[in-house]
């Protein structure tokens, strides 16, 4: 897999789109609004990224609440976003209180959306599929554009990466799309679902040794170690098997 732009996003938005474990209805969240459309060719995969500045905008109780759990934990450079579609929408305050009742915009107040378009009346809801990749990607690679005024920047370099998972299983996040485009069509906001051609990456089946193989490589590449460091590590710290990389996933 080769991942050649970033995503850049508020940092409750991008967890809850890869760690999910949200407190209510939907575990994860699938959409990011948008004022306009992400141009087709810029469909992904985008190395998700987590702004370093607290929310723009209105939490809910529920996003406070998120927001809490999260805070003091660092975000993994190890997850990749493709458009999958784009809805383009009504915006009014009903459209944004109801996604909230629903779930699928929990963590945000629903004035929140509402701020963000402002005075536009028509907007972008953008659904995401999500991946977790095997490695942990350098934030060297994001230096090019991170002080930046875009939301999707280059990476310094491009860097590849299998895909291991994607975070919500396939028959989850289908029922997920459906619900969300029925609950715009039956309220007659949904105005054009714009469809993103991108190919559904492979996703590599490891065995249990594989994962083990592959999760010491990558803790020894992203910390540096030695194996022998890496073997006193494991003795001093009680760190065996899959736990081999449990820092750097911090949830």
């Amino acid at each position: 897999m080769e991942i050649q732009f970033a995503l850049r996003d508020e940092k409750i938005n991008v967890f809850a789109m890869s760690y999910g474990k949200i407190p209510f209805k939907h575990s994860h969240q699938i959409i990011l609004c948008k004022k306009s459309p992400i141009p087709e060719n810029r469909t992904g995969p985008f190395l998700l990224y987590a702004k370093r500045s607290g929310p723009d905008y209105r939490l809910s109780e529920i996003g406070v609440n998120y927001l809490n759990i999260i805070s003091s934990k660092n975000f993994s450079l190890n997850f990749i976003a493709y458009v999958d579609c784009q809805l383009k929408v009504r915006i009014i305050p009903e459209l944004f209180k109801k996604l909230y009742e629903e779930g699928f915009f929990s963590i945000w107040h629903p004035e929140a959306p509402c701020k963000y378009f402002d005075v536009l009346k028509e907007g972008y809801l953008v659904i995401f599929r999500v991946y977790q990749i095997r490695d942990i990607i350098s934030d060297q690679l994001l230096e090019k554009g991170r002080g930046g005024r875009n939301y999707y920047f280059n990476l310094s370099q491009s860097v590849f990466s299998p895909v291991v998972a994607p975070v919500i299983k396939d028959t989850d996040f289908d029922r997920l799309k459906a619900e969300l485009v029925s609950l715009l069509k039956i309220n007659g906001w949904l105005l054009e679902v714009v469809d993103s051609n991108y190919e559904i990456p492979i996703v590599k089946k490891y065995s249990e040794q594989d994962l083990i193989k592959e999760e010491k490589e990558a803790y020894i590449r992203n910390k540096n170690l030695s194996l022998s460091e890496l073997a006193t590590k494991i003795k001093t710290k009680g760190i065996h098997r899959r736990q081999i990389i449990v820092e750097s996933k911090q949830y």
